[in-house]
């Protein structure tokens, strides 16, 4: 019976630390590094052109690459991004997180003046970008991370997004599209 107690115990043991090895899972609530790394990539994004208005949108949008017509494999085999941090936005599932892009949030600052919303603007005819982005997934270093945003706009046919991967240099973030890409 000792022993049937024993083999229970390290049994028990070896799962934690499995487990406990496992690629980190993305927290509830959006973190303080994923505002960093938008607002990195916003500044990347209109680095040569000024948002005549930009909106962001105030909850973050499903992107999961494992659903059906999902392009994580293409992510993984084209790519060459990690299985782990696919998993990562696959394991979110469809649930949408609301972002706090207050002008006094210490983790996101911007040179341009934004208005967060929830729906696109009504009123299109002066041009706008408005930007939504999904939750950002890092490897285990924090050195990587995997993203998609959209971004609409009131220039007609100029709707895109797509999967983005960034990768921390010497503190700053450099980002680089992907093979997954849409046009709306």
């Amino acid at each position: 019976m000792k022993r049937l107690g024993e083999g229970v115990l390290l049994l028990a043991v070896c799962f934690t630390l499995f487990v406990g090895c496992g690629a980190p899972q993305i927290p509830n609530a959006v973190s303080d590094r994923e505002y960093q790394v938008y607002s990195a990539w916003i500044k990347h994004h209109f680095e040569n052109k000024t948002p005549k208005a930009l909106f962001l949108y105030s909850r973050t949008f499903v992107f999961d690459p494992l659903a059906p017509y999902g392009c994580g494999d293409t992510l993984h085999r084209q790519d060459a991004i990690s299985m782990d941090m696919i998993r990562r936005l696959h394991d979110l599932g469809t649930a949408e997180y609301l972002l706090n892009f207050a002008f006094n949030q210490p983790n996101f600052h911007i040179a341009w003046d934004y208005k967060v919303v929830d729906s696109p603007p009504t009123n299109p005819e002066f041009g706008y970008n408005a930007l939504t982005f999904s939750r950002v997934a890092f490897n285990r270093a924090g050195d990587k991370a995997l993203f998609a945003f959209s971004d609409q706009c009131a220039a007609g046919l100029c709707g895109k997004g797509g999967a983005i991967l960034a990768s921390k240099v010497s503190g700053a973030w450099h980002f680089q599209n992907t093979q997954c890409k849409w046009m709306f």
